[in-house]
Order: structure tokens, then C-alpha cells, then sequence
């Protein structure tokens, strides 16, 4: 269902393009119709694999799997702080209360890391291609995303909706080597990744990069917040109910 609304409302093309973002580029002219055929020809004769763009994702995963065993520290430091807390006697109504509150301040401090991850992770990944159309990886391996048919530079909010798709990794990954030039992201936002030149380069403008990055990270953060509180109340519930259950036997 996500994939048909963003395809459709992609295709309102009045609405997506940035005219002025198109302008200021050095290569306006070359983004003309009239130059299309050149163009393709051009990249044509600079083709791309599903190696490159397989090592290109790889060195741009490689912050997220950083990021991940930082997280994965925090967890087993506080699991280790979690078991040397506990008490492991339940003979008392007393000790039976202190474990459940034990185990919810526990679960929170995990809920509160997993909240920061997701907003260091997404926030990445939705902003990785806002400057120029090169991630890390892509401006490693001289990659460049463009618009599909026309080869114009891609605006800032296509890029971020072409990015939400990295969550579906394994398809994506799939993708890559079946079709180098297109993964699941492109194909909704019509984009297309070809080998970086003189006749794509893609200028960008620094305060519409900071603006978009500051609303998607809003945004994720907001997401991540009703995460972490949705979740918290459902485990203090979940743990309330226990306890009076115990009470009551």
C-alpha cells in the first residue's frame, strides 16, 4: 500500500521539482530534453555494476553497524548493572516488588537507547544522499543519482522518500545485483544511480541540505518518542497487572 500511494503521488512531477535547485546547477542546459539522447549515450559508455553498488551501500552501512555495536555495548553494560541488582529471592512480597521494579527500569534504559539508535540511524539513512546526490560510499565509487528518463538533479524530498525504502534491506540488496542501475527506492521515486561525471554533477544548496535534515529528524524523533512512551506503558502495565495478580494468590 505504501509503495502504490508514493509511487502515484511521486508522479505528480509539478509538485516534486525544484526548479530553482535545477538552475543553480552548472550543467542546467544539459538537463534539457534536447540533450537527453547525449546524455544517455554518455552514460552508456560508463556503465555500472551490481559490485559497485553492492560496495558503494556497504561503506555507506558501515556508520549504522558502528552505531549498532556502541548500542549493543550500552545494552550488555546495563544488563550486566540489570542481573547484579536483582534480588533472587522471592520469598517476601517486598522482594517480588523489587524485582518488577528491577526489570521496568531496566526495560526502559533499553527503550531509551533503542530510541536513540532509531533516530541516529534513520536520520542517516533518509539524509545520506542530500548532498549532491552522493552518499559516502557513492561519491567513494564515483556513483551519482539523477532523475530516471530526463537526468536532472534529484530535489531534497525525493531523495529522503527514495531512502525510506533501505529499511526493506534484504529486497533492496536483492535489487542491486538484478538491476545495478535501480533498487526498490528508485523504481517508486523514478531515479536512477549511473557513473558520476562532469555532465551529472549535482551542486546543492547548504540551507535547503540543513532545513530538510532538521524537519526529518523532527519528524523520526517525534516517531521515536511515541515509540519509547507507547512502549513504556505497555510494559508498566504489563508489570502492574502481574503484581496485583501475585498480591491477589
Amino acid at each position: 500500500l505504501m509503495f502504490f500511494l508514493l509511487r502515484n503521488i511521486i508522479k505528480k512531477d509539478y509538485f516534486w521539482k525544484d526548479y530553482d535547485y535545477i538552475r543553480k546547477t552548472n550543467n542546467y542546459k544539459k538537463h534539457t530534453m534536447n540533450n537527453v539522447s547525449a546524455i544517455e549515450s554518455n552514460l552508456l559508455n560508463n556503465d555500472i555494476t551490481g559490485n559497485q553498488r553492492f560496495v558503494s551501500a556497504l561503506i555507506d552501512y558501515l556508520p549504522i553497524l558502528v552505531l549498532s555495536c556502541i548500542t549493543m555495548g550500552f545494552f550488555f553494560y546495563e544488563f550486566i548493572a540489570f542481573m547484579n541488582k536483582m534480588p533472587f529471592s522471592r520469598e517476601s512480597t517486598d522482594n517480588q516488588t523489587e524485582i518488577f521494579n528491577t526489570t521496568f527500569i531496566f526495560i526502559e534504559k533499553m527503550l531509551f537507547y533503542a530510541s536513540i539508535n532509531i533516530i541516529i540511524t534513520y536520520g542517516y539513512l533518509l539524509c545520506k544522499d542530500l548532498f549532491g546526490g552522493q552518499s559516502i560510499g557513492k561519491r567513494n565509487k564515483g556513483l551519482q543519482l539523477v532523475r530516471c528518463k530526463s537526468h536532472e538533479p534529484v530535489s531534497n524530498i525525493r531523495m529522503v522518500i527514495r531512502n525510506i525504502f533501505c529499511m526493506f534491506w534484504f529486497i533492496e540488496l536483492i535489487m542491486i545485483f538484478a538491476n545495478p542501475r535501480q533498487r526498490l527506492g528508485d523504481i517508486v521515486c523514478d531515479t536512477t544511480v549511473v557513473a558520476a561525471n562532469e555532465s551529472n554533477k549535482q551542486l546543492y544548496d547548504k540551507k535547503k541540505v540543513i532545513f530538510t535534515i532538521i524537519i526529518v529528524l523532527v519528524i523520526i524523533t517525534l516517531f521515536s518518542y511515541l515509540y519509547y512512551k507507547g512502549m513504556s506503558t505497555y510494559f508498566n502495565f504489563y508489570f502492574k497487572m502481574i503484581e496485583q495478580s501475585n498480591t491477589f494468590q
